[in-house]
């Protein structure tokens, strides 16, 4: 009796097919490959991701504040299209708060830190 691994027990619940995994926000499974850290920090410095991660928060709000205006107008009568993308948006804008917090605790602990 072949013993059934995850990886072959998915296969065969999918006929064999890959699954192809895409994350929300534009972000596809592909961009988070495993990669050489020198060849990765010359193709997308941390400071240009960071900077990515603000405009694309930046306009994700900027697009659920256009879809509330338009709702509140009576021009747009998509409730849930508008809430979904309030939603979106906050959280969004969040989670580039908790990763900028984070860094600057990191700083503060370095910068603290006695030689």
């Amino acid at each position: 009796m072949a013993a059934i691994t995850p990886a072959s027990g998915l296969e065969n619940m999918l006929g064999g097919q890959q699954p192809e995994l895409k994350l929300q926000g534009g972000i596809q499974f592909d961009d988070f490959k495993k990669t050489d850290s020198a060849t990765s920090a010359e193709s997308m410095p941390f400071e240009n991701a960071m900077k990515a991660a603000f405009s694309h928060a930046n306009q994700t709000s900027i697009e659920a504040n256009k879809m509330a205006s338009s709702f509140a107008a009576g021009t747009n009568d998509d409730i849930h299209g508008t809430m979904i993308a309030s939603q979106k948006a906050a959280i969004e804008v969040k989670l580039v708060a908790t990763v900028r917090n984070k860094l600057v605790d990191a700083f503060y602990d370095l910068w603290r830190m006695n030689l």
